[in-house]
């Protein structure tokens, strides 16, 4: 049963440090944490659902890391969490969102048991795969033709 939802931008530059000495979202990233600690607050498990390269389940030691958006770690303001998610080895988190999450539930002092669940964006849209050329629509400047 779905107690409580936090939806929050899946931006890595919610994270101190990501931005380098710039920190342009601080406003919204107290909004986010605020959000994700209030619901959490009566819940007994935490499901991480955010957009990543394929479908995925992450498990094992899940490091909370930005290294696939190039960002050390080093770099960042906030400790890296890693947080064990079912059995497996200890891994990274491919998808920025994932990891944002991570760091969102250990900054909002969230422990609880989590699942983390990645879909793949869908296809054509933003920061999601392109169509091949064949499925692509045929463009003019002044109209497109489906394929």
């Amino acid at each position: 049963m779905l107690v409580a939802a936090a939806l929050v931008p899946d931006t890595a530059l919610l994270v101190p440090g990501v931005a380098g000495s710039l920190d342009p979202l601080p406003a919204l990233r107290e909004a986010a944490v605020t959000a994700v600690r209030r619901a959490a607050a009566d819940a007994d498990r935490v499901v991480v659902v955010a957009p990543g390269p394929l479908d995925s389940t992450p498990s094992g030691v899940v490091r909370g890391s930005f290294a696939s958006a190039g960002v050390p770690d080093r770099l960042l303001a906030w400790d890296v969490p890693e947080v064990r998610v079912g059995d497996g080895a200890t891994r990274l988190v491919p998808a920025v969102a994932t990891s944002l999450a991570l760091h969102l539930l250990a900054r909002s002092a969230v422990d609880l048991p989590v699942r983390l669940v990645e879909v793949a964006r869908a296809a054509g849209r933003a920061g999601g795969p392109m169509p091949p050329a064949a499925e692509a629509p045929t463009c003019s400047p002044r109209r497109c033709t489906p394929p």
